[in-house]
């Protein structure tokens, strides 16, 4: 009897079933699919970026860093005295 109700399961299934109707393609429509489900080529882009990623990774480390440090300063004319302050005096110092 459960044979019976597996056969008859099986064929009540296949009449149901009707076929996907086919679709078909253009020439440029099939390469287009083609080209956008590659896997291979979407490794290749996939390897394309990650190079360029460490191209930029490897400037950035080659470039030297820049510092600026700066002081200001004012010479200007000495003043000689004596020990007890008599006599004062203004040398010739470069302008």
């Amino acid at each position: 009897m459960k044979q019976v109700r597996v056969i008859i399961t099986f064929l009540l299934a296949t009449f149901c079933l009707s076929a996907q109707s086919p679709y078909k393609l253009s020439v440029t429509e099939l390469v287009e699919r083609g080209i956008q489900n590659s896997l291979t080529i979407k490794s290749a882009k996939e390897k394309v970026r990650i190079s360029e990623d460490k191209k930029n990774i490897a400037l950035k480390n080659r470039l030297p860093d820049i510092g600026l440090n700066g002081s200001v300063g004012y010479v200007g004319k000495s003043t000689i005295l004596d020990a007890d302050l008599s006599f004062l005096s203004h040398p010739k110092s470069p302008s």
